[in-house]
This record gives C-alpha cells, structure tokens and sequence, in this order.
C-alpha cells in the first residue's frame, strides 16, 4: 500500500530502526528534525513495529510525547501470514524493527474509528498467561475453550491459525463512551504445543475475554 500527501505547508518526517533495543524516543526526535520540527508536538504518528514489540514502543512515544498524540497503524504483516513481516522507510528494509512518520499538516485532522467487530455471547477469564500466549482460560487449555466458542468440532491444529481466524478475534474491554463500551482486539496468531493461543498483545491473568465476530463485507465497509 502506498499513501501520497500533497501538502505545500505542511511538514512530515520518517525514521526507521532494526533489530532489538530500538530507542523510540530517539527515532521521535529524529523524524522531527528530518522535517525541520524539532520539540514540537505531531498531530499524528504514523507507526509500524513488527509483532512483539508493539506495547513497549507505543509507552515509549507516550513517555515522551505525552497521551495526547494519536498514533495509528498497527503490526508489520506480510502477504502469506507466515511470520515473513516487511517494514521499508526512506533508508531501509526490515523484517523487525519499526518504522515511523510524525505528520505536520497544514490542516486540523479530525479521526472516527470502529474495528467493524462487535462481542458474541462467549467470554472467560484468563487464568493462565506467559507475555502474549494465554495458556488457560476458565482453567481450561485457551485453544480448546477457544475452538469451542467458535463453533468447531475439532481442536485447532497447533501452529499459526492467524488467517482461519480473522473474523472471529478475542477483545478485552477497556473502557466506555457515553455508556457504550469499546475493546482492545487481541487477534489469535497461533495454537502452541501445550494447548495456549498466542496472541498479538500482551495480556494479564485475571482479564477477561471476549470473543469477537465479524463478516467480510463488514470489515470491508468499516473504510467507507
């Protein structure tokens, strides 16, 4: 995918790094010089980090920007789903690491966003989790309670299910809007050899799941 911007006074920087040990920080203030703003806020940050890496990047901006500053983009992909991710900034190409762009336009953005998933009656609690991989849910093996609550009658075969799975995501509530609540997706990427779902976000034992669906059509018209 490929974004062009016309914008005569406007301003916009990119920087990228790879590898491990990336200072976000750093690569902010390096894109803000790249376009002549040092020290001043964005009105936008566009962000791609490759899977892993993506809750301590954003504390990161948010550490030294503030909460103020929206942030849109989301984890590096690739064409397969097969863990191949592709990242490219004006200087390199990466399969880990982050790219970024500070956005100075010459105009007030105004932002609406839904996921185009909504809950489906399934839910339970996280009772056991390693990082990003929930072992038990209910105390019960995650892909087993998962594979349940989707409707299958046989367990997910371990290794990555990312692609069998977009539809029907996990989610934690994570607030309200005027009595609505919104949730934080949390898409499985892969059963593993003890029965878990890996997952791409962290998560906590004693949160709660919830699972999610969608349709194509609905994921398709969420960008009209």
């Amino acid at each position: 995918a490929v974004a062009a911007f016309y914008d005569e006074k406007g301003a916009f920087g990119v920087a990228g790094a790879s590898g491990d040990g990336v200072d976000v920080r750093q690569l902010l203030r390096s894109a803000m010089s790249d376009c002549g703003r040092p020290g001043e806020l964005p009105q936008l940050i566009l962000f791609h980090a490759s899977p892993g890496k993506e809750e301590g990047l954003l504390a990161g901006i948010e550490a030294e920007l503030g909460a103020s500053v929206p942030v849109v983009g989301g984890s590096a992909a690739d064409n397969s789903v097969s863990g191949d991710w592709q990242l490219c900034w004006d200087e390199a190409v990466s399969q880990d690491g982050i790219a970024l762009a500070v956005l100075y336009p010459d105009c007030q953005l105004a932002f609406q966003f839904h996921s185009g998933y909504i809950p489906a009656e399934f839910s339970g609690e996280i009772t056991a989790c390693d990082g990003r991989e929930v072992l038990t849910i209910d105390h019960l093996p995650a892909a087993e309670v998962y594979a349940r609550w989707c409707g299958r009658d046989q367990p997910w075969p371990v290794g990555a299910i990312l692609r069998e799975t977009t539809l029907t995501p996990l989610a934690r509530q994570v607030g309200s809007l005027d009595g609505i609540p919104y949730y934080k997706l949390s898409h499985p990427e892969a059963v593993t050899e003890q029965g878990g779902l890996r997952l791409f976000t962290d998560v906590v034992q004693g949160e709660r799941l919830l699972l999610m669906y969608s349709s194509q059509e609905g994921l398709l018209q969420r960008s009209l």
